[in-house]
């Protein structure tokens, strides 16, 4: 799910980028004077219709952004806080847990034979 969501922010990034940049400016100082030329080939209305679709489309595509934007923080939310684990250290800490679990038996095993040696030793003195 997330993967899809992914996909569908960078195609609506990508086309609100290219959708801003195609709009006309209001301002019409030095940019003005650099489109005229592109009025004149699409005639004054056909440029201002066009003006109109992209600024209607980019509305939307901006509305549908927002909502994916918060549909991916909802997805992702686990209720967890965002912690960064570093591999390495985490293999360090189970190797130092198996160095200890390891160290722990040894002395259990130390112990049981130091008892088994007590009752062979009381065991050949009640035998005297």
């Amino acid at each position: 799910m997330t993967v899809v969501i992914g996909i569908a922010l960078i195609v609506m990034a990508v086309f609100l980028v290219i959708s801003i940049l195609l709009q006309s400016s209001k301002d019409h100082r030095l940019s003005g004077t650099i489109a005229g030329g592109a009025e004149t080939f699409f005639g004054k209305q056909k440029g201002k219709t066009v003006d109109a679709l992209l600024n209607k489309i980019t509305a939307v595509v901006c509305a549908l952004f927002f909502i994916c934007v918060i549909a991916m923080f909802i997805v992702t939310d686990d209720g967890k806080a965002n912690v960064v684990v570093d591999n390495d250290a985490l293999v360090e800490g189970e190797v130092e847990a198996e160095v200890e679990a390891e160290a722990e038996a040894e002395v259990e095993v130390e112990a049981e034979a130091e008892a088994e040696v007590e009752v062979e030793a009381e065991a050949e003195a009640d035998a005297e």
